[in-house]
């Protein structure tokens, strides 16, 4: 619908504002669920309501939200990356200008943190560092290495080594801290609030780490940037095939493991609410599941784009 071919400095892809108001809108309703304080909450509160509708409602959740919107925000980030590393890197100085504005995005993080200790600003701040030295990989390998960690392998690779056997219960985010900070957010004044927040560092790092999402991230920067790198969304009316036929095969993806999904809670091999699966499948399952949001992402970002050809989903979809 009338986007140029080629991107200036003054004039915007309309296609990338409408995936990043997706994206933020998805951002908007996971948090309400899952993290509203910025950090998880006891598992009672998770699961005070329930009965089978609510079961539902949150299996919903967990396959069509959960982990799925992050993931596009953060793939918005590499490619928005490359088009300011595209326009300016014949310019002295494009190092020290992107680092300065990382550094001025993460110290923006930090004031975040301390009012919302689920910030996540001050992470893709230092991720950003990083994704300057990915610069000069070739296509192919930047494909490469962001589908292995858009998948989070590293992480269940890691995790399939450990002496100790997976729960069989999936965990909620942050289940130590969770009750700690539940009755801290109810009971203390705001100072309190702060200091909780500043002291929470390490707890979310380590979350990041032992649950893949700092590797996930970075790979979605890297997707992003291939993405830029081959042109796809400054010249979206070349590429069309490429987005249908990968829509088309995340979608058989996505559709097959849900049907695998389906089979294991048909079996008893999962149990909702309150998800728990089978010590055997634990692993298996975890891995699928990853497979499965990163297969999401993709049709989400190329079902959008698509979508967005239209003059129906055009108007439906512009006011994002």
């Amino acid at each position: 619908m009338g986007e140029s071919s080629i991107t200036t400095s003054k004039k915007r892809i309309d296609t990338i504002d409408v995936l990043r108001g997706f994206a933020l809108a998805g951002i908007l309703y996971a948090h309400m669920i899952i993290w509203y304080t910025g950090a998880g909450v006891p598992a009672e509160v998770y699961s005070k309501y329930d009965s089978t509708p609510d079961g539902i409602a949150m299996a919903i959740f967990g396959a069509l939200v959960f982990g799925k919107f992050f993931s596009v925000f953060s793939f918005l980030f590499g490619l928005s990356f490359y088009l300011h590393f595209n326009r300016n890197q014949s310019k002295v100085g494009f190092v020290r200008v992107y680092s300065w504005r990382l550094f001025l995005l993460f110290l923006i993080g930090i004031a975040h943190h301390l009012l919302w200790r689920g910030d996540i600003l001050a992470i893709y701040a230092v991720l950003g560092i990083l994704l300057l030295f990915f610069r000069r990989l070739s296509p192919k390998l930047l494909l490469i290495l962001s589908l292995l960690l858009i998948v989070n392998l590293p992480t269940h690779i890691y995790d399939l080594f450990q002496a100790e056997p997976l729960d069989a219960e999936v965990s909620l985010p942050m289940d130590e801290e969770a009750d700690k900070y539940y009755a801290l957010v109810k009971n203390a004044d705001f100072l309190a609030v702060v200091k909780s927040n500043w002291n929470s560092w390490p707890a979310k790092i380590e979350y990041q780490l032992e649950s893949g999402r700092l590797l996930m991230t970075f790979g979605y920067f890297l997707l992003g940037f291939y993405a830029g790198f081959t042109r796809l969304f400054t010249s979206i009316e070349k590429n069309l095939t490429k987005f249908r036929r990968w829509n088309i095969t995340t979608e058989k993806a996505v559709l097959f493991l849900l049907f695998v999904g389906l089979l294991m809670y048909i079996f008893d091999f999962v149990t909702i609410p309150g998800i728990k699966v089978i010590p055997q499948l634990r692993w298996l399952a975890s891995f699928l599941f990853s497979i499965y949001n990163a297969c999401l992402t993709i049709f989400y970002i190329t079902g959008i784009t698509l979508l967005f050809r239209s003059s129906f989903f055009y108007n439906v979809l512009r006011p994002l």
